[in-house]
């Protein structure tokens, strides 16, 4: 993805988390999204974007995908079930 790919989506994107249920009766509450380093989810100006709508960026480590899949529910079960 180009990086004005990715800006032009942003304020579509943010404001449709901050439109999600139960979000959208808490103004207030800042949310977070992971991202891996890919280096247009780096760019300063899609922070402070995301950042109008109270939402902070947090990138994981490159080549993590291995380690960090195991908040995804299947990946988990499927690793408990090989260790048994």
């Amino acid at each position: 993805m180009m990086d004005e790919t990715y800006l032009s989506l942003v304020p579509e994107f943010a404001k449709g988390m901050r439109s999600m249920p139960v979000v959208k009766d808490h103004p207030h509450w800042w949310m977070t999204i992971t991202c891996d380093g890919f280096g247009s989810h780096l760019i300063d100006k899609a922070n402070e974007l995301f950042a109008k709508h109270k939402i902070q960026i947090v990138k994981e480590e490159g080549d993590t995908s291995q380690v960090n899949q195991s908040h995804d529910q299947n990946v988990t079960k499927r690793q408990v079930l090989q260790t048994c």
